[in-house]
């Protein structure tokens, strides 16, 4: 069964997968270092469609191109790969139903935690992290987006992202399929110990995770963001994509706020009128 960490990019899902992977595999009395982040891996993911191949439903990788494919064996390729035991796994999919197909369902997933952070941050954290406009990536999050990855220096569909509000509400709308918890990214940077709390009270409900005080506040104490800002200077973090190698991941946290460092009033206006009714259930 699957635990999912799903969330629209740059909305803290790395930060909640630090602390449950090393809350699950880490070695908490040593110092961190990102070894135990690597057993939550993502999904979609190109190299998990081989499947695919073997059973003769994509003739080829080139089959793979078409998203149709992907969305139709979405499920079958969970249960084919995630059946025997509990895996956590990071996404940034939506939670679609295209054509009857669904991403996920009851039977392969157990429950979900969903990341969601204020739009106007995300939008500024994401132009960054991909070294784009905020104008690209202000048109990515308010259109249906199509994740993709390179592979061979071609680049491949792997999940269907959706827009920020679309993505959101997929996942929320699912509660009546599966347990669901939505995690504010500002509550769970800001009050960490609390919040990281009732994950586990959560995660010990829904998928059988014993709860140890002392071991999450050890690990809490270990990936503050400010360590992590340290570790990701001496090299430790892998996963900073190449679109920018001078860019930081780790970069400012709580301390990026849209009403500081956004001087574009048009486009925050554009935003608080595409996504305000998501804004103002969220609280932002």
């Amino acid at each position: 069964m699957i635990v999912w960490i799903a969330s629209y990019p740059k909305s803290g899902n790395t930060f909640l997968r630090i602390l449950l992977a090393e809350y699950l595999y880490g070695d908490f009395s040593s110092s961190y270092n990102f070894t135990s982040l690597s057993k939550i891996e993502m999904f979609p993911n190109l190299f998990r469609f081989n499947p695919l191949l073997h059973d003769k439903i994509a003739g080829s990788i080139q089959d793979l191109k078409n998203i149709n494919l992907l969305y139709r064996y979405s499920v079958f390729l969970q249960k084919k790969l995630f059946s025997d035991g509990t895996y956590f796994l990071k996404t940034h999919s939506s939670n679609f139903n295209i054509n009857n197909h669904l991403f996920t369902n009851s039977e392969i997933t157990s429950c979900a935690l969903y990341l969601v952070r204020d739009p106007r941050n995300v939008l500024n954290s994401y132009a960054e992290y991909q070294n784009k406009s905020v104008d690209e990536v202000f048109q990515e999050m308010t259109r249906e987006t199509i994740q993709f990855q390179k592979y061979k220096n071609e680049w491949y569909p792997i999940c269907h992202m959706g827009s920020w509000n679309s993505n959101y509400l997929s996942w929320k709308n699912a509660q009546l399929s599966f347990p669901i918890k939505i995690i504010k990214y500002e509550e769970l940077i800001m009050d960490t110990k609390n919040v990281f709390f009732d994950i586990l009270i959560f995660l010990n409900k829904y998928a059988n995770i014993s709860i140890d005080i002392f071991k999450m506040n050890k690990i809490i104490e270990k990936t503050e963001f400010n360590n992590l800002q340290v570790l990701e200077e001496k090299g430790l973090f892998k996963e900073m994509n190449n679109l920018n190698k001078n860019n930081k991941f780790f970069k400012l946290g709580l301390k990026r706020d849209w009403k500081h460092n956004f001087n574009d009033q048009d486009l925050i206006n554009k935003i608080n009128d595409i996504f305000k009714s998501e804004i103002e259930l969220l609280g932002y």
